[in-house]
């Protein structure tokens, strides 16, 4: 989608990246079910691993 903008291909890993920022800043993710255990939090899961457990990155991945 970056590339069909017409942005050029060596910024394409910057732009996404701070796209995933800006995501993770902006959308309470934290807050959401947890995909493996819907009775938690994505928070209480992380609290439930190690107290004051936090996410530090997001990875992108596409599966083709």
């Amino acid at each position: 989608m970056i590339l069909a903008e017409g942005k050029p291909a060596n910024m394409v890993e910057k732009i996404a990246a701070e796209n995933c920022r800006n995501f993770s800043r902006t959308i309470p993710w934290y807050t959401s079910l947890f995909v493996k255990d819907s009775s938690k939090t994505v928070a209480q899961y992380l609290d439930s691993v190690s107290k004051g457990l936090a996410v530090a990155e997001f990875k992108r991945v596409a599966i083709g």
